[in-house]
């Protein structure tokens, strides 16, 4: 079960009301763990919200003057529960 893990910039994340859910990852299928943690039930969900994000929000990330709305964001692709082995990945370019 794939998931994404936030470090979120709270001064920078609002509500957009002309674009309902669409950066509501549980809008997009996953389940939230305490606002940090979100699990997707297979990783096209994870492409289908970072779309959304690109598509109808690029605002998201990196403008001049205009606080970014998250500091890191990683992407986990497997945790393999006999071994401890994690497969992650720097997923913060879905805001750039």
């Amino acid at each position: 079960m794939p998931g994404l893990v936030f470090d979120w910039n709270d001064s920078g994340f609002n509500n957009v009301s002309t674009v309902p859910n669409c950066h509501s990852l549980t809008g997009a299928g996953a389940v939230n763990h305490d606002n940090i943690l979100f699990t997707f039930p297979k990783g096209t969900a994870i492409g289908t919200w970072s779309r959304n994000m690109t598509a109808n929000l690029p605002w998201a990330k990196n403008q001049t003057g205009v606080p970014n709305i998250c500091n890191s964001l990683l992407r986990i692709n497997k945790i393999t529960a006999n071994t401890g082995n994690v497969d992650i990945e720097d997923y913060l370019h879905v805001l750039e």
